[in-house]
C-alpha cells in the first residue's frame, strides 16, 4: 500500500470517529440550550475546551482557505437575523464561515440551515440569555451539515477537522458565557458573581451606567450589558 492511500484510509477512519462523537455532542448541546440548567451546563462545559472567539477568528483566517471571504459575506447577513444582536452577530458569522468554507455550501445555505433550526426550536424565554441560547443552537444546527453524506470531500477532511474543532471550542465558550451570566442573575453559590467580577468587572455595574438615551437615569443600559457579554465571549 502506498503512503498516499494509507494516509487517506487513516483520514477516513479519523473522520468516521469524529462524526460519531460529533453527533452525540451536538445532540447533548441542543438539549442544554433548549432547557438550560446550571448543573447540566457545568457538566457539558467540563467536556468542552474554551477559547476567546477573537482567537478562533484569527486561527480560522490562518488555517481555513476561503474563510476570510465567507466571513465578510456572513457578517452582512447574520446581523439581520431576528435572534441576533451586536453581541452575537459576529459570532454567528464566524460559525457560518467555518462551515461554508469547508463544506462548499454557500453562506446563504448555511445561514438558512441554522436559522430554520432556531426558528423551529422552542427556546425558553430566559431573560438576558435568549440571544446566547439562540447562538449556541445555531452552531449545533449548522454543525449537522458535516454529518450528512457528501458534506465534506475526502481531500478537505483535514481542513474540515480543524473547522469542527473550532466550532466545538465556540460551543464551549458560549456555554462558559451562559454560566457566567446565569450565576450573576441567580447565583447558586456564594462568591459566584464575585468570581466573574474579578475577571470581567461587574455585570450590574455595566448595566447601570448611564446610556446615550435622552433622559436615561442609568437604571439599565442595554448597550453596556451587551458589551459585557461580548467580553465574556472574548470578542
Amino acid at each position: 500500500m502506498d503512503k498516499a492511500t494509507e494516509y487517506l484510509i487513516l483520514q477516513e477512519a479519523e473522520w468516521s470517529h469524529i462524526i460519531d462523537n460529533l453527533k452525540s455532542m451536538a445532540l447533548n448541546a441542543q438539549k442544554v440550550f433548549l432547557k438550560p440548567n446550571i448543573n447540566t451546563l457545568k457538566t457539558l462545559a467540563k467536556k468542552l475546551k474554551t477559547r476567546d472567539l477573537k482567537d478562533v477568528e484569527r486561527e480560522a483566517i490562518r488555517r481555513i482557505p476561503g474563510f476570510k471571504k465567507d466571513f465578510s459575506e456572513a457578517q452582512e447577513k447574520t446581523s439581520k437575523l431576528k435572534f441576533a444582536n451586536k453581541s452575537t452577530s459576529r459570532g454567528l458569522a464566524l460559525a457560518t464561515a467555518l462551515v461554508s468554507s469547508t463544506t462548499g455550501k454557500s453562506v446563504n445555505e448555511v445561514i438558512k440551515k441554522g436559522e430554520m433550526g432556531v426558528r423551529n426550536a422552542k427556546i425558553l424565554p430566559t431573560p438576558g440569555l435568549f440571544q446566547l441560547l439562540a447562538f449556541g443552537l445555531f452552531v449545533t444546527f449548522i454543525i449537522s451539515i458535516f454529518l450528512t453524506d457528501g458534506g465534506v470531500i475526502m481531500p478537505a477532511i483535514k481542513v474540515a477537522l480543524q473547522a469542527i474543532g473550532m466550532l466545538v471550542v465556540m460551543l464551549g465558550q458560549i456555554i462558559k458565557a451562559i454560566i457566567r451570566i446565569a450565576q450573576i442573575l441567580a447565583p447558586n453559590k456564594a462568591g459566584a458573581a464575585a468570581d466573574t467580577a474579578d475577571t470581567l468587572g461587574s455585570f450590574w455595574d455595566a448595566t447601570q451606567t448611564p446610556s446615550s438615551i435622552p433622559g436615561d437615569i442609568g437604571i439599565i443600559n442595554p448597550d453596556a450589558a451587551m458589551a459585557w457579554i461580548i467580553k465574556a465571549l472574548g470578542f
